[in-house]
């Protein structure tokens, strides 16, 4: 039993600093840095959290989402919903991949909102396999900060192998999905368009 505790309490020590970081993120709304610094919270709150994380399925042909436990996806999967929460119980991280059954792609969504349910950061994540590239995978991210009145303030894009060294190539040089994700400014619009219901 004492032992339990131990652990216990180690894992309230290394949760607690993620948290306060997100409580501790400014909430300077033009402000880049700390746009920067607050998607690292986050981030960092997702990985120390991860067990936590509410996901959905939609299965190709059906409009009702699925709940999944695990990490095994029906074979009709089409895209796969993540959301995750703050101790406060409000929604801060959506993400929205398409469903890769071979694995030899991978594209991810993410948005970020403020605990009032505002966006205020929007990443793209996506991978091929391709044998040019050293290590055989490029990987493509775009990155997007808002300001107030859903204003971006700045579009980051990257173009990189799998070990982050950026690549002198063009991004149509490969064979990336580039799916059309629509952008929404608040949680609610989200939800909504997406049929989620929490």
């Amino acid at each position: 039993m004492k032992t339990f505790w131990i652990i216990f309490g180690a894992a309230l020590l290394l949760a607690k600093p993620a948290y306060d970081s997100l409580k501790a993120a400014s909430d300077k709304a033009d402000d880049l840095t700390a746009l920067k610094k607050k998607v690292a919270a986050y981030d960092r709150y997702r990985y120390l959290h991860r067990k936590n994380i509410i996901t959905l399925v939609k299965i190709i042909g059906k409009k009702k989402l699925i709940t999944i436990t695990n990490d095994e996806y029906p074979d009709e999967t089409e895209y796969i919903y993540k959301l995750l929460k703050d101790t406060s119980g409000h929604v801060i991280l959506t993400e929205q991949c398409p469903y890769s059954q071979s694995g030899d792609w991978y594209e991810e969504f993410k948005d970020y909102y403020n605990t009032n349910g505002k966006i205020f950061a929007f990443s793209k994540r996506e991978t091929v396999f391709d044998e040019s590239v050293n290590g055989g995978v490029a990987v493509q991210t775009d990155f997007r900060y808002y300001g107030r009145n859903f204003k971006v303030i700045t579009h980051i894009s990257k173009l990189t192998d799998k070990n982050g060294r950026m690549l002198k190539r063009r991004s149509n040089e490969f064979n990336f999905r580039d799916d059309k994700y629509m952008i929404y400014p608040n949680l609610i619009e989200y939800l909504r368009a997406y049929q989620i219901k929490i």
